[in-house]
């Protein structure tokens, strides 16, 4: 399997490979909650790919901030240390790794650090006025290989309409891109490719086939008709996930 090129994919390529496009910055619709800007990392060829970020919500819960943090096919990403940044947080230094291939990466790392569960969530629920900064910190054996988005000064919001003491924070989504993971995207393709070469080969048996032959023929047909039926379910399932 060869490598993708991360860096010149059209939103839509994105997509149509991960099922999810990444975000260049906020949303408008989270304006009100006067988010900082969006800081994306410098990719060097030592990077064996990135965390871009593909949501940014309202949270579920009060009084909390929320990390979900996916892989290539959009399945929960565990293990993987999400800092919830504020300067007068804890000092986590101890997290530094061994080995850095994060060119412009956090230098100083202080708040707090959670690793995500068996369904890539983390959560904090200490905000400062100044609002936390939040991303990931993929350390692995002591090496960090792959940088991340970094969101800055994510704020609670008073939602006085609920109750005077309801405040809702923000739910943020990661999804990691490793170049060398082959996305569900292009399984597809393959898989549509494969297909089209049956149905070939089926449509040349089927005349120049007489009699028993054209019958199992016909079956065969049949039954890939009703897996490229299947192919197409799941396809759409996973690009409306």
């Amino acid at each position: 399997m060869s490598t993708l090129d991360l860096i010149n994919l059209t939103k839509e390529q994105e997509k149509e490979l991960y099922g999810y496009s990444s975000l260049d910055g906020i949303p408008e619709a989270m304006h009100p909650f006067q988010i900082g800007h969006v800081e994306h990392p410098l990719i060097n060829s030592r990077n064996p790919g990135q965390y871009v970020l593909v949501d940014v919500e309202p949270a579920d819960i009060e009084q909390h901030h929320q990390v979900y943090v996916i892989d290539e096919h959009g399945d929960p990403l565990p293990g993987v240390w999400v800092i919830f940044g504020f300067g007068s947080g804890k000092n986590l230094n101890a997290l530094k790794p061994k080995e850095m291939l994060w060119t412009n990466g956090p230098g100083d790392l202080h708040g707090n650090a959670q690793r995500t569960n068996r369904m890539g969530y983390a959560q904090h629920t200490f905000g400062p006025e100044t609002g936390e900064t939040v991303w990931l910190w993929d350390v692995r054996d002591g090496r960090l290989d792959l940088p991340s988005v970094i969101v800055h000064s994510l704020k609670w919001l008073d939602a006085g309409f609920a109750g005077l003491f309801v405040h809702t924070g923000v739910k943020l989504t990661f999804q990691r891109r490793r170049k060398d993971v082959e996305p569900r995207g292009r399984r597809f393709d393959r898989i549509d490719q494969a297909i089209e070469k049956l149905q070939a080969e089926i449509e040349t048996l089927k005349s120049s086939g007489s009699g028993d032959l054209a019958a199992k023929v016909e079956a065969l047909a049949n039954e890939l008709d009703e897996i490229k039926l299947d192919v197409k379910f799941v396809k759409k399932q996973v690009l409306n996930t």
